[in-house]
């Protein structure tokens, strides 16, 4: 078969369904319920300080990130990230105090 160059529409395509993600190739994906679109939309910036440092201690006693995240109403990601933050603060401190 000789070379042939493709068939190129005139007009460009036209662009996609709102929703659409590329990734997924149909709309929508993942869903989440309204009560799990409101605990992202809360956030980790809403925690006080307080229950920062107690998510942090439940957390390393070892108490599931699934649950705390339930209960202070954010993500699991948001626990993890406390807990980094936790550990990454006392090892600062225990070495400024040698």
């Amino acid at each position: 078969m000789p070379d042939e160059p493709l068939d190129t529409p005139e007009e460009p395509l036209p662009s996609p369904p709102p929703g659409y993600h590329a990734a997924i190739g149909a709309r929508g994906g993942k869903r989440n319920s309204p009560a799990q679109q409101a605990v992202r939309a809360r956030g980790y910036g809403k925690l006080t300080e307080d229950q920062r440092a107690e998510i942090a201690r439940r957390y390393e006693a070892g108490e599931i990130a699934r649950i705390l995240a339930a209960e202070y109403g954010v993500t699991k990601h948001a626990i993890y990230k406390i807990a980094r933050k936790a550990r990454a603060m006392a090892a600062e401190e225990a070495a400024s105090n040698e």
